[in-house]
């Protein structure tokens, strides 16, 4: 039988323990404890000091356990028990690292939860453990666990003689409404959106809730539906790399770039079991994420792919009923382009939009002559907004040649956007791209010193001077006035002499994108070896928007 311990003289030794600023007193404070609970082990508030005291100065994760391994069995408290929870909550925190996958958020998520159980689990027939299934149903909540978890917490609550506990069944009957109420909503936008029937959704819910037994991510919308679609994706495309595969609308199939007709397919059998295959991938994968655009690409892509164009804008319609995402108009906008339905392509883009505006001059180029991309254009350049004057600008001169057709228009920009920092930038580029470096006026950088710029600029004037002045110098002063004005500089080059003079070099000036515009793309385009969930950022997503038309 434990005796009880002289409190006095005890506390006298632990009074005169050092601070712990060092290893060696950190050392001499362990060992104190040790020889006091060897012999009192029922000491609550010393297991606390002991707890506390490697956890502040410690810093050694084999003694902190140690310890919880010792006192959780032998002193099953409250205080130890929230003391443990807060230990497993600071090792395994995901708030502050973005470092993690998904799956290792999962991991983390499922070892708080664990330590939560097993504190339920030796206290939660103290009455002091309120706080304990407060805090345990708050992280539930947060972390979208299942309803069973939730159930049994609640099944422990009948138990404990405690006056919150008809105020914890409120709040548990609150959230149980809530969460229908959710439910009820799905369901209405679900059967409004893809048909869907009741019963089919019904059940898919109560699947959902059996086996989403790991969906504690908080930073996505399920580490489950993630892992899932990928799997999907992963399976599409394995089986559409076989070679032969038969076209879905008239039977025919490839091999060795070859068309042939799908009945004189040596392996017809196994193909047809690959597409159906395919086929009941796609289904499955679209019941389940009807709300992702990616998973409405993959299948329009892959019979846009196999010249089935009618199919895929099939996909992509029903993929803009389910989820309101401009790239799925987008990429139906480029499948009815190659369809040759160009006018349709065309008008199923708004001017309101500036990346629609974008992708509306791209088609337009790529499917009309010079004459009637000019007679396009006029109808819609009232409404241009500036990045798409600069993508007609560089149309005008890259794709149909024409220098100063691009100069007018982007005069016309000018007028209308005089201050527009794009405009002007992209301004400055073309006219340094299309003037011959040698009439570059270095004489415009200033070193700081009144006379030694006038003679540099009489050193230019002079070098110049017999030379002709081409026509586009007088503009090219003009920008620079414009791009000064913006605050952009010079490259820091230093001229030593007349020689040097013609290869000036020009600070390069990134292009800069409107994120407004983009800010709803979150998903990439396939093929998946790219977006996989990946965010990516504006240069990157325009670069691929520009493939689907190049």
């Amino acid at each position: 039988m434990q005796s009880t311990p002289n409190e006095e003289a005890w506390e006298s030794k632990f009074s005169a323990l050092p601070f712990f600023s060092d290893e060696e007193q950190i050392k001499q404070g362990r060992e104190l404890y040790k020889r006091y609970l060897e012999e009192y082990p029922t000491a609550v508030n010393r297991w606390c000091e002991y707890i506390d005291l490697e956890m502040k100065y410690g810093h050694n994760e084999r003694e902190i356990e140690e310890i919880f391994r010792k006192c959780l069995v032998q002193v099953p408290d409250v205080e130890i028990a929230k003391r443990y929870i807060k230990y497993i909550n600071t090792c395994y925190d995901d708030t502050e690292r973005e470092d993690i996958d998904d799956i290792e958020l999962a991991r983390f998520k499922k070892i708080q939860e664990g330590a939560y159980s097993y504190a339920i689990k030796i206290v939660g027939l103290d009455l002091n453990a309120i706080t304990i299934y407060r805090e345990f149903i708050e992280f539930l909540s947060k972390s979208r666990s299942n309803e069973v978890t939730m159930k049994i917490i609640m099944h422990n609550l009948t138990r404990i003689p405690m006056n919150e506990r008809q105020e914890m069944y409120l709040e548990y009957e609150e959230k149980l409404d809530e969460e229908e109420k959710k439910i009820e909503h799905q369901i209405f936008e679900t059967t409004k959106t893809s048909q869907m029937r009741l019963t089919t959704y019904y059940n898919r819910i109560e699947q959902q809730k059996k086996s989403d037994h790991i969906n504690y991510c908080t930073k996505s919308k399920s580490i489950r539906s993630k892992s899932l679609l990928l799997t999907y994706i992963e399976t599409i495309n394995y089986e559409s790399m076989i070679e032969g595969q038969p076209r879905y609308e008239d039977g025919k199939y490839t091999i060795n770039g070859t068309d042939k007709q799908y009945e004189n397919c040596p392996h017809s059998i196994q193909m047809k079991a690959k597409q159906e295959r395919i086929y009941y991938t796609m289904n499955k994968m679209l019941l389940t994420f009807y709300r992702y655009p990616q998973a409405w690409i993959i299948c329009a892509q892959y019979f846009q792919r196999r010249g089935n164009i009618e199919l895929a804008i099939n996909f992509l319609e029903r993929g803009r009923a389910a989820v309101n995402c401009p790239l799925l108009k987008l990429y139906q906008s480029f499948c009815l382009m190659i369809q040759g339905n160009i006018e349709k392509a065309l008008s199923l883009l708004n001017n309101q939009s500036e990346l629609e505006q974008i992708f509306k001059l791209k088609i337009a180029a790529k499917a009309y002559k010079i004459n009637d991309f000019r007679k396009f254009f006029i109808d819609i350049q009232s409404n241009l907004k500036p990045y798409a004057f600069i993508v007609a600008t560089e149309i005008e001169y890259f794709i149909f040649g024409r220098k100063t057709a691009s100069l007018k228009l982007f005069q016309l920009a000018l007028k209308r956007y005089p201050n527009s920092l794009p405009i002007i930038k992209a301004y400055y580029r073309f006219l340094n791209l299309i003037t011959p470096s040698r009439f570059i006026p270095n004489a415009l950088k200033s070193y700081g010193d009144f006379d030694l710029d006038l003679y540099m600029k009489n050193a230019i004037l002079l070098k110049f001077n017999h030379l002709p002045k081409p026509k586009d110098t007088n503009l090219f002063l003009i920008s620079h006035r414009l791009i000064n004005s913006i605050g952009e500089s010079f490259d820091d080059h230093q001229i030593s002499d007349d020689s040097s003079l013609s290869h000036f070099n020009w600070k390069p000036i990134k292009p800069e994108l409107n994120k407004d515009i983009l800010k709803e793309l979150i998903y990439i385009l396939p093929p998946p070896n790219l977006y996989r969930g990946k965010k990516i950022d504006i240069l990157q997503l325009l670069d691929i928007l520009n493939n689907l038309v190049n």
